[in-house]
């Protein structure tokens, strides 16, 4: 039998020279590469009485290929040119395994580099996305936030108004066109206003000419009569 088996399989039993596979007797006998002969033959008694064919009577075919190939083995590194022959082809071949064990490594770790950045591309992507998403959940929200303010602040502006007692308006003050209006507003006991927050309240009717305060209540002039009216309408 040759000792070069042509195959498609590659595991710990063969290995390549020059387009064929090797079988590694020494993995068959289970030793190592630098065995001494009395190893040798210690283990092929051992292997030689596990695959004999009398030995597996459910397996016969299988064990006799398994004996016959354990005995070309044997018989190879037993004799020392042939032994010789044999150790010089398996280096090349161990060799070979080795630089493409090496190759393959680089390929999985360039293809892992390549995954992993990948990944790392997609969840950047993902993270920009959702953070899009996030400011403009959150520009809607502040954008609702200062409607709601806008509505409160109106409110409130309404409710002073209705605090308001009394109203009136009077001919135009000295130095006002005579289609100003005045108004005197007036506020219960325990409601504090200043200059400012009355201005705030009663600016949103019209330009205000002047404001004067005293104690609970204050007089408000509009360069438009119109303005006052609406004032009071409201």
């Amino acid at each position: 039998k040759s000792l070069h088996k042509r195959t498609l399989c590659w595991h710990s039993n063969t290995m390549s020279y020059r387009g064929e596979q090797v079988v590694n007797l020494y993995a068959l006998l289970e030793i190592q590469y630098d065995a001494a002969a009395k190893e040798i033959r210690k283990a092929y008694r051992k292997m030689s009485l596990k695959w004999h064919p009398d030995k597996n009577p459910n397996n016969k075919e299988f064990a006799s290929q398994k004996f016959d190939e354990i005995t070309k083995a044997y018989e190879v590194l037993t004799d020392e040119k042939q032994k010789k022959e044999y150790d010089a082809k398996l280096q090349v071949a161990r060799e070979r395994e080795a630089k493409w064990e090496a190759a393959n490594a680089e390929i999985r770790s360039m293809r892992e580099k390549l995954e992993k950045r990948e990944r790392d591309a997609d969840n950047n992507r993902l993270k920009k996305r959702r953070k899009t998403e996030e400011d403009e959940i959150s520009k809607k929200n502040k954008e609702r936030i200062k409607e709601m303010m806008k509505e409160i602040e109106l409110e409130e502006a309404e409710k002073e108004i209705r605090r308001a007692s009394t109203f009136s308006t009077t001919r135009s003050a000295s130095g006002l066109s005579k289609e100003s209006g005045t108004i005197k507003v007036k506020w219960r006991k325990g409601d504090k206003h200043t200059k400012e927050s009355l201005s705030a309240i009663f600016e949103r009717y019209g330009t205000i000419a002047s404001l004067t305060m005293k104690q609970r209540a204050a007089t408000i002039t509009y360069y438009k009569r119109r303005s006052a009216e609406d004032c009071l309408l409201k």
